[in-house]
């Protein structure tokens, strides 16, 4: 089975809204998450926020541009140099969604941010070739989540590689509370 960890971006004046997915085996994100944490631990921080770091806040308070960047490199380096750990995204440009879509449609989809989990699932879902079981933080935005179970019903495709959507705390779920994706 393959684990993908999906997190959103952009804030809440963004003009697209993003969602992107890193996947791999748990066997795999065992390893990952060692070699993260250590890195995490070395720098002497709880978990690693992209946003945070690039931002000098936070933890990352008074960090100067050379250690930020150093940590940023540190990390990245730890994922490219996983091969079974493979990636992808998807964007919906809102304006162009709100002039394409019809408002029948729009409820159908669910809306940018649910039609754009749907898109990337069914790439992921294709692309690993095994089931995968999703694991978020948080719902997508603008979706609650009492809603977002139902997203894998709204799949528009019965794909039998779509096993479910698990939603985690940032802090039960230690790999992805640091992860490059969160924030």
């Amino acid at each position: 089975m393959i684990l993908a960890y999906v997190d959103d971006s952009g804030s809440h004046d963004s003009p697209s809204y993003t969602l992107s997915a890193f996947y791999t085996t748990s066997k795999h994100w065992k390893k990952i998450l060692r070699e993260w944490l250590g890195i995490v631990h070395r720098y002497k921080v709880n978990a690693f926020h992209a946003t945070d770091c690039a931002n000098g806040a936070g933890e990352f308070r008074g960090w100067s541009k050379r250690r930020k960047a150093k940590m940023f490199k540190n990390l990245i380096d730890i994922l490219s140099g996983h091969s079974s750990l493979d990636g992808c995204s998807a964007s919906i440009v809102l304006r162009d969604y709100e002039e394409v879509v019809y408002p029948e449609a729009h409820e159908m989809f669910g809306g940018p941010r649910v039609l754009a989990f749907q898109l990337l699932a069914l790439e992921v879902v294709k692309r690993a070739k095994q089931p995968v079981a999703f694991i978020l933080d948080k719902p997508p935005k603008g979706c609650t989540r009492s809603v977002a179970p139902n997203v894998a019903g709204s799949i528009p495709v019965s794909h039998p590689n779509f096993l479910s959507i698990l939603f985690y705390s940032s802090e039960s779920f230690a790999l992805f509370s640091g992860s490059p994706l969160h924030e």
